[in-house]
């Protein structure tokens, strides 16, 4: 198979990514058009096209022409798209022609620009035309892949059998505390207590990832990307909050602030858990915590009863 003659790789505009969006198995919130217009990047979108049809393609956000590193809170999954008729086609057409394609990509984009990060949705499986990148030249730089868990809890059937012990503890004390959750969109709220939540550890946000945590929630809610989900205590304060994204699909655990004075309430497992079960509400199939890569957030989210699930990441840098 001579596929190389019929590859094309160019940028594409906002539009041709809306309509690659559409139909990817990796479409999420964070490669949205709106969720990315939202941000105060610029967006540098590339198309790769196998007989004039889009195969795949790839988004940066750049800062003076130079894409910046995705992966982190607000920009995981946010790289890759892969058309829906080449995730389909047969394991013998995608295994040769997946890895042609991203190498032509590869070729044009590390061409471009100086750095490249990839953050990859757990769906996309190879990860060769990563490790083969300048394979002969290494001397141009070659790209080193991480591997990260998250893990993704099924929301067919009963969602608290797979809960244990801690969380039905956390939610015994969140019973008894009188606690009440609703959804609105009290940014004025959400920002203050997702600085206690770091504060509380010793540490401070700065004003940037202030205006970042806000101006995400207000995109994701403006856009119908999201949803902000709260904790009251019984003295109607609000002493929690979370924001959640969601596609056709999958909802995704982005952010969350608590008031750690009500910690011992249970506060925490009972917000997420009602997020959870708003999910199953609106129909969704699954919900994705986001990382299970620290100890203990992940000890915390795998008590739920998700199942671990690999994705990657990659960083190359030019030696050029």
């Amino acid at each position: 198979m001579n596929s190389k003659t019929h590859i094309e790789v160019r940028r594409i505009s906002s539009e041709e990514w809306g309509c690659l969006y559409e139909t990817s198995l990796q479409a999420s919130p964070f490669s949205h058009p709106d969720y990315i217009a939202g941000t105060q990047s610029s967006p540098e979108y590339w198309g790769v096209f196998y007989k004039k049809q889009i195969a795949c393609g790839v988004v940066f956000m750049t800062q003076s022409d130079q894409p910046l590193q995705v992966g982190l809170w607000f920009t995981v999954y946010q790289s890759l798209l892969m058309a829906r008729w080449l995730d389909e086609s047969p394991p013998h057409t995608r295994g040769i022609l997946i890895p042609r394609l991203i190498e032509s990509l590869l070729q044009s984009v590390t061409a471009q620009y100086a750095k490249l990060h990839f953050s990859i949705h757990p769906s996309w499986r190879d990860m060769r035309p990563f490790q083969w990148l300048n394979y002969h030249k290494p001397e141009d730089g070659l790209a080193s892949i991480k591997l990260h868990y998250t893990a993704s809890l099924s929301l067919d059937g009963d969602i608290t059998s797979g809960l244990n012990d801690s969380r039905r503890g956390d939610l015994k004390r969140a019973q008894k505390a009188g606690l009440t959750f609703s959804i609105g969109d009290d940014l004025a709220s959400f920002v203050p207590l997702y600085i206690k939540t770091f504060s509380k550890h010793g540490h401070e946000t700065s004003e940037e990832t202030q205006r970042s945590v806000a101006r995400t929630a207000e995109v994701a809610i403006r856009h119908n990307l999201g949803w902000l989900h709260f904790c009251r205590s019984r003295e109607n304060l609000v002493i929690g909050a979370v924001l959640i994204l969601f596609d056709k699909e999958t909802a995704y655990y982005l952010i969350a602030g608590n008031d750690p004075e009500y910690r011992n309430t249970g506060a925490g497992t009972a917000l997420l858990l009602e997020s959870i079960l708003e999910a199953k509400r609106r129909g969704l199939k699954y919900f994705d915590f986001i990382g299970v890569n620290s100890p203990q957030r992940g000890e915390f989210k795998l008590g739920f009863g998700g199942e671990l699930k690999p994705y990657f990441s990659t960083l190359w840098t030019s030696l050029r």
